[in-house]
């Protein structure tokens, strides 16, 4: 018994073919006109020997046979062996397609494909071809490559366990070693074991040394802090030094406050580091002698300090039109309801009567960019410049009328008003009078109000239709305003004029230009006054107003022939 592979010489086809018997080691060769041609098997043997399975331990075989016999017949070989050959055979070779007869070489057989497996898909319609392979086994390392790659396909004999060969990446099966804790070598321990080696889990103050758990020597962290390490088996324990006790095994300070007031009177005890403090109570101080006294504003009474009334028990405690307040451990003096601190005189209360001044607008309302001037009336100019003192605050904020804008005897002037400079003025003001001081507040609210400019075109209706080319016309571009105010709303230049054209910049116009254009101003509008137009000037034109922040424009086509 032995490995054949089978081929055929003569046959009309290649289809024809030859197989190898399933019983008794024979080639045969078959053709569908083997009475009138004659054909010829050929066989080549080699031996087949019987081995163990280096992956399963099973009995194998170095050649194994392989048929498949349907309609679209398929053959691979188990893992581990090669294919050798592969021959075909079918009694109905007339019915192969062309693709699958281009498959059978002139010898009857067919290659396999990359992955090892001879086919001949949908070789017929019915009826049935037949392939027979022969199957040899790899040898060493590469039959093991193949057929068990991991320790998870293999079978090791007892006694024996896979392991991964470092060198081949293979697996192979060696003696199995005794585990590291059949001796425990722990001690005061648990044995852990790790294959033939072994840890421990050892009890608190050892640890594992490589071998056995071994004493901690936890003195050599300096656990102990303020007091001094004594090392023992499994532990340790601390010295502490004074002020210091052991406490979760380390020195922890102690807290002498907390065992009595070792303090004495009007004193109060604080902790320190290994020590504490005594010293003064609130509001008592450490005097030269060492004693603890009372601080300015208080006085003693029973074991604490308590406030002293500066209004009742100093005489003249504030001086004349000034109320006097206690407060705690100090007093403050303040003017009474008929006296106030003038700007000229800051240290003394000055008696005073209300004056009777105004703004001279209920409410000023300024437009951005423009200028407003703010007043009091009330008094004559040079009593205000030669008796009189105005302080300023803006919505409840000191208001600096000289930093901030341009300061006047009687109020304020700002330039380029912008809506940062709305709000709420007060004016307190103050008059050093021969008959008399003066105080009084005037209340001022300046608002922003935006200006705006609405533009149209007086004649657009003359525009509606085709104008004759070469008579004179003009453009009425009529502006109304509102909250702005023009120097000279008759200056035409008050507005811009353009001609647009789409997709460029639109091109200013001028009287001296070739446009032959007059701009003036008559009856209330803005004129555009064309001479002699003619149809090269037809087109869009825009009146455009651009002052004061305020931007506008309106634009009109006309079209001459």
């Amino acid at each position: 018994q032995g490995g054949m592979r089978c081929h055929t010489y003569g046959a009309p086809t290649a289809a024809d073919g030859g197989y190898i018997e399933d019983h008794g080691g024979k080639c045969v060769a078959r053709a569908s006109h083997a009475r009138h041609f004659g054909i010829r098997a050929v066989a080549y043997c080699g031996s087949r020997t019987q081995m163990r399975d280096p992956c399963t331990g099973d009995d194998i075989y170095s050649t194994e046979y392989r048929v498949d016999s349907s309609m679209s017949p398929s053959i691979e070989c188990p893992p581990g062996y090669l294919m050798a050959s592969c021959a075909f055979h079918s009694p109905w070779t007339q019915d192969i397609s062309a693709t699958n007869r281009a498959k059978i070489s002139s010898i009857s057989s067919v290659d396999p494909d990359g992955d090892g497996v001879c086919e001949v898909n949908n070789c017929l319609a019915s009826g049935f071809c037949k392939l027979t392979a022969i199957c040899v086994k790899l040898t060493g390392d590469e039959y093991l490559r193949e057929a068990c790659p991991t320790c998870d396909m293999v079978n090791c004999d007892d006694g024996f366990e896979c392991q991964m060969n470092s060198e081949t990446n293979l697996p192979q099966c060696t003696e199995t070693l005794p585990g590291g804790c059949d001796v425990d070598n722990c001690g005061p321990g648990e044995c852990v074991e790790n294959g033939t080696q072994y840890t421990c889990a050892c009890e608190s103050g050892f640890s594992f040394d490589g071998e056995t758990c071994s004493d901690v020597d936890e003195c050599a962290l300096s656990p102990c802090g303020n007091g001094e390490c004594v090392n023992a088996e499994g532990g340790y324990t601390c010295k502490c030094m004074d002020g210091y006790t052991n406490e979760r095994g380390t020195c922890v300070d102690v807290n002498e406050c907390l065992t009595g007031n070792p303090c004495g009177d009007y004193q109060r005890c604080s902790n320190l580091e290994g020590s504490f403090l005594c010293d003064c109570l609130q509001t008592f101080y450490r005097d030269s002698d060492g004693d603890c006294v009372c601080v300015d504003g208080y006085k003693p009474s029973g074991s604490e300090c308590v406030d002293v009334d500066e209004c009742v028990e100093e005489e003249d405690a504030c001086g004349e039109n000034e109320v006097c307040t206690n407060t705690v451990g100090n007093f403050k003096c303040a003017c009474d309801g008929n006296s106030t601190v003038f700007p000229t005189r800051p240290d003394e209360c000055t008696d005073y009567v209300a004056c009777e001044l105004y703004s001279e607008e209920q409410e000023y309302r300024a437009v951005r960019g423009n200028t407003i001037t703010v007043k009091i009336a009330g008094v004559k100019h040079n009593v205000f410049k030669n008796k009189g003192t105005i302080v300023w605050t803006k919505d409840g904020q000191p208001w600096d009328a000289n930093s901030a804008a341009s300061e006047l005897v009687q109020g304020f002037t700002i330039y380029d008003f912008q809506p940062e400079d709305a709000g709420y003025y007060e004016a307190t003001i103050y008059l050093e009078l021969k008959t008399g001081d003066k105080m009084c507040n005037v209340g001022i609210p300046v608002s922003m109000v935006e200006g705006s400019a609405a533009m149209s075109i007086a004649n657009v209706e003359k525009f509606a239709s085709t104008l004759p080319a070469g008579k004179g016309v003009a453009i009425q571009c009529k502006v109304v305003l509102t909250n702005l105010k023009l120097d000279n709303a008759k200056d035409p230049n008050n507005v811009n004029w353009y001609k647009v054209i789409p997709g460029e910049s639109d091109i200013p116009l001028r009287e001296d230009d070739e446009y032959n254009v007059n701009i003036n101003y008559k009856s209330g509008t803005y004129r555009l006054w064309f001479d002699n137009p003619q149809a090269a000037d037809s087109g869009t034109y825009k009146c455009e107003f651009n002052k004061q922040n305020v931007y506008a424009f309106v634009e009109v086509t006309l079209e001459w022939q």
